[in-house]
């Protein structure tokens, strides 16, 4: 996801590689999660964790946007 000035997003694709890698191996995605849809979709793709920093600091409430972030991160690996 688009993360101010960073270059382009490589996007969710490469996180395909969690099918190749041992289960006891966490795969952490970095960059532009600031919303539950980003953190669910990177669940959905692969990831076991994400790397927040923006959006923890840019919101009033970050402690409440970390859990949402992390309600949606848990979501998507119940659907995976």
């Amino acid at each position: 996801y688009p993360t101010p000035g960073k270059g382009e997003p490589i996007g969710l694709d490469p996180l395909d590689v969690r099918g190749d890698m041992p289960a006891t191996t966490k795969l952490v995605a970095v960059g532009g999660f600031d919303s539950a849809a980003c953190a669910r979709n990177a669940a959905l793709a692969g990831a076991d964790a994400i790397a927040v920093i923006r959006a923890a600091w840019q919101n009033d409430d970050g402690g409440a946007t970390i859990a949402a972030l992390v309600d949606a991160v848990s979501a998507g690996l119940a659907m995976r």
